[in-house]
């Protein structure tokens, strides 16, 4: 039961946040300026999922939860390497548009309930 609810919620995270989004701000918000060793969408999605489903939320622990999700091995340096401001604002904008989806989504829900009565 626990790996179909993490599956589950793996499914949730790649449809709130498209790998084609987090590519085009990635971009935008300076997160990547070419693909390297270290994937921007396997690292986003990784960090959400470790502070969403875990206790022990170090950098290491994160860098691991890395390694796990795309069978990769890499080098700490690497991996620290990304984690910059350009993340930093490559996570804020994330947020916000996944603030605006569930906002929207729940405006339309009210909407629906209040207009059958």
């Amino acid at each position: 039961m626990a790996q179909h609810n993490n599956n589950h919620i793996r499914g949730a995270l790649a449809s709130l946040f498209p790998a084609k989004r987090i590519r085009k701000l990635a971009r935008e918000c300076r997160a990547v300026q070419r693909e390297r060793k270290v994937d921007i969408v396997a690292l986003v999605l990784s960090l959400v999922y470790g502070f969403a489903s875990s206790q022990q939320r170090s950098l290491t622990a994160f860098r691991r939860a890395y390694e796990k999700s795309t069978r990769t091995r890499i080098a700490p340096s690497a991996f620290y390497a990304r984690l910059s401001g350009g993340l930093v604002k490559l996570l804020q904008q994330l947020l916000l548009d996944s603030l605006a989806k569930t906002t929207e989504t729940s405006t339309k829900a009210v909407g629906l309930r209040t207009s059958h009565r």
